[in-house]
Parts: C-alpha cells; structure tokens; sequence
C-alpha cells in the first residue's frame, strides 16, 4: 500500500509539521476555490503564530514557529507578506512547487493502487462466478469433502499457533535490530549494561516515531551531562524537544546545538547585566526564550530591562 501524503509530509518533517502543513493546505484550497488571496502566481492564507495556537492549543506558539521554520526549511511552504501596511506583520502562507508534485505524485500512486485492487475484485469475483456455475452444473470433478467440525477446529488452532509465532518472530526480530544500537546510545551514557524492554521501546520511539537517526541519538548523549544520573528517561525528554524543533539529520542537529549556544551565551549575559554571578538555570533560560518568542520582546528591550533591575 502506498503512503498517503500526510504521511509523506510526517516523514520529511515531522507530526507537528504535518499537522501544520494540512492546515495550510486546506486554507490554501478553500481560497482558490474562492478566488481570493492570489498573489505572484499562487494562493496563499495568512495568520499569526497566536492564530496557528489557537487552531493547535495542545503545541506551543515556540513549536509551532518552529514547525513553520521546519516546513519552509524543507521546502514544502513559501512565506511572504502581502498585507496592506508595513506595521501589519502577519505572515502569509502558499504550498510550494515541490509539495503540490509530492501530493499529485501520491493521489496518482493510490489511484494506480485502487484500480489494481479494483482489477482484482473483479477478478476473484468473475472466478468465484465461474467456480459456482461449474458446481451447478456439476462439472466439477475433483471437490473436497466437506471437513468434519473436528478437523476444522484442529486446522484453525494449528493456524492460529503458527501465525502467533510469526508475529512473536517479527516482534522479536524488530527489538534484536534495535538492541545493539539501544546499548551502544547506553555506553554513550557511561551504561555498560544490555537494554531492558522500556528502553527499546523508548529507543524505537525515537527512531519510528519521531524519525531521529542513530548517530543524532549518540551525539544528542551530551545534553544529559545537566542530569544528576543520565538515562534513557532523561535522554526522552532531549529527544522530544529535538522533534518539536525539527532536527532530522546531523546537519540540523548542529545548527539546534549552535543556536542553544547562542541562547545560553545570551541568557548568561543577561544575568551578568543583572549582577548575578550565577548562570541562569534551564527553567530560566525557558522562561527568557518565552520572552523572545512568545511575547515578541527584544533584546535591546531585554538589556533595557536588565540593566535597571540591577
């Protein structure tokens, strides 16, 4: 079976992004139905991260600008400003030349796919047909008895055991693939133990769920050193964030670390505006981000701020 789009769009870049993205391309498709919004050559819809919150209250107004980063950054969204004053900073929104191919490319695919499985029907219906009439007429030469109750309960329990193992097999086979990659991400956390079954589970989370390649799991290992005892737990939390901000490879990985260099660096500056010898804790580091990208406040603001607490 062919994977849908919205899987597709989960894929590249995420379930927050893909929740996002068919937001935008349902707004997109109820404006060209309309005919309003055209601009350069396509449809757009605008709205605010506050308005996406509303829509999606369940992800932060940071996830969700980061979703909309993620999206641009993979190429499936364009973003733009069309509106009538320069004061008005709402941003609007077009799906891109590469998504409108990737969704005609996957309704072409399962269209192939649903008139194969149609050819089919109709198949097995015409043999069925067939095998039915040549009963009636009592053509049919070589047909096997009906089995006796007995039999059949013995053939369905034979079955039912023999299916059970296979599913026992796939499940085991699927943990074995991801055991010696679980461990080696336990070495990384200074572990030198086998890892048990919610660790697995954790472990394939990461990489089913969230989409995350091993060597991202082993390098993102440093950002436990925070946790009085690195674990898998705590390296749970890590990796969700990861997800929220859109890091699938090693490339946007490092630029993840660089830009949580550049905040910390910030928020220690701030503190020392403020006379504090201490660096700021991860709670208050959370709170600064808040500031900066939730309520829209700048640094100079920020400093301003700062300086006068002191």
């Amino acid at each position: 079976m062919t994977k849908s789009y919205e899987e597709r769009i989960a894929v590249i870049s995420g379930m927050n992004a893909s929740a996002v993205f068919m937001h935008i391309m349902y707004w997109v498709q109820r404006n060209a139905e309309a005919g309003i919004n055209f601009h350069e050559g396509r449809t757009w819809m605008y709205k605010t991260v506050s308005e996406f919150h509303e829509v999606f209250p369940y992800m932060s107004k940071r996830i969700i600008g980061s979703a909309l980063n993620k999206l641009i950054k993979c190429g499936l969204i364009l973003k733009n400003n069309f509106n009538k004053t320069r004061y008005d900073r709402t941003s609007w929104y077009s799906l891109s030349d590469y998504a409108m191919e990737l969704i005609k490319d996957t309704e072409s695919d399962e269209k192939s796919e649903n008139n194969r499985e149609s050819k089919n029907v109709k198949r097995n219906m015409q043999k069925r047909k067939t095998d039915n009439t040549d009963l009636q007429n009592g053509s049919s030469e070589n047909v096997s008895p009906i089995p006796s109750k007995e039999t059949s309960k013995e053939q369905v329990k034979s079955h039912n055991i023999i299916f059970s193992d296979d599913e026992q097999k796939e499940k085991r086979s699927a943990d074995n693939s991801f055991c010696g990659d679980a461990k080696e991400v336990l070495d990384n956390l200074g572990m030198k133990r086998e890892p048990t079954k919610p660790e697995l589970a954790l472990y394939r989370k990461w990489r089913k769920t969230y989409f995350i390649p091993h060597d991202v799991i082993l390098s993102a290992c440093e950002m436990t050193g925070r946790a009085s005892i690195p674990s898998f737990t705590y390296l749970d939390k890590v990796m969700g964030t990861l997800h929220d901000e859109g890091v699938c490879d090693m490339s946007s990985y490092e630029e993840y670390k660089a830009k949580l260099h550049r905040h910390e660096s910030y928020c220690n500056e701030l503190f020392g505006r403020m006379g504090h010898a201490q660096s700021p804790s991860y709670s208050q580091r959370e709170r600064i981000r808040q500031f900066i990208s939730d309520y829209h406040l700048n640094k100079d603001v920020l400093n301003l701020t700062a300086d006068r607490a002191r």
